[in-house]
């Protein structure tokens, strides 16, 4: 948890930087820059909120505290990062074949100190310490904002080097696609969770087939498999037992839960076990078994 609040308040310090070294730099790239690690920013704050959201109080009100902040965090700030690259866009597009004079030795300056904050950040967070699913979530998203920084810095580099002040304007408008790219990464992951959908990691098919196979399961229906927040994912299902091993349910229970932990990663498992489907058959995967055994 330290280490997601070291990381935080370098983000955020490190943003104002930006923002502060483009006004004054005149550089559009810091300023998309600070824009683009918005992204790492709103992905690290909820995974602090969520990584210290055990705690009992208002429990009854909200049973999963705040593991899904960071969820809603990312699809807001997909939305605003999106407006964001839309205007830098524009904005290097008005510019270009205008006479600028963009200091290049800050604008270099800035952003590598922008670039060695979230290299420090990136391996904070691989931290042995860092086990929670939503630092891991941060951690995606620290990887392709490195991006945002290093080519601020082939910005101030052209710069100097060459007097090429467009250099700028290309970065500028390299950053912001970068950042349209991976939102739209972003936020079809995040559309896809809240929907409900099926972790991409696991195979349903191979889950139930697998259960199935335990002596004394029929079969599986009414099979749900989602997402609650990165890192950790949820099975809820109905289990058909023979009627004959009614006394080795909690032993089954238990080989079941087992296999969905250690084998598909899935920590929080809710199964109901019947011994009858007379009350399924509009279930495919019921209708299914029912039909072929006649």
């Amino acid at each position: 948890m330290t280490s997601l609040r070291i990381s935080l308040a370098l983000v955020v310090a490190v943003t104002i930087a930006r923002v502060a070294g483009g006004i004054v730099s005149g550089s559009l790239a810091l300023l998309a820059d600070a824009g683009y690690g918005l992204t790492l920013g709103v992905a690290l704050g909820p995974a602090l909120l969520a990584t210290g959201s055990d705690a009992p109080a208002g429990a009854v009100r909200r049973t999963f505290r705040y593991q899904r902040a960071d969820i809603v965090a990312s699809l807001a700030s997909a939305l605003v990062l999106w407006g964001i690259a839309a205007w830098i866009l524009l904005e290097a597009w008005g510019r270009f074949g205008e006479v600028s004079d963009v200091d290049g030795g800050l604008l270099l300056g800035v952003a590598v100190i922008g670039l060695a904050a979230h290299l420090i950040v990136m391996l904070m967070l691989k931290q042995p310490a860092q086990k929670h699913g939503d630092a891991a979530h941060a951690l995606e998203q620290t990887l392709p904002s490195v991006m945002g920084p290093a080519a601020a810095v082939l910005a101030g580099l052209t710069i100097q080097m060459f007097g090429w002040q467009a250099a700028d304007l290309a970065c500028a408008a390299l950053i912001a696609v970068l950042a349209l790219v991976n939102t739209w990464r972003l936020l079809a992951h995040v559309v896809h969770v809240l929907r409900g959908g099926t972790p991409e990691h696991i195979d349903v098919d191979r889950l139930c087939r697998r259960i199935e196979d335990l002596p004394g399961v029929t079969l599986m229906h009414d099979v749900h498999v989602w997402t609650q927040t990165p890192g950790s994912d949820a099975l809820a299902a109905h289990v058909l037992v023979d009627p004959e091993r009614r006394g080795e349910m909690d032993s089954l229970l238990g080989r079941i839960r087992t296999i969905a932990n250690e084998e598909f990663d899935i920590r929080h498992v809710t199964v109901q076990l019947e011994t009858t489907a007379a009350n399924w058959k509009e279930d495919p995967r019921v209708a299914a078994r029912l039909g072929r055994r006649g």
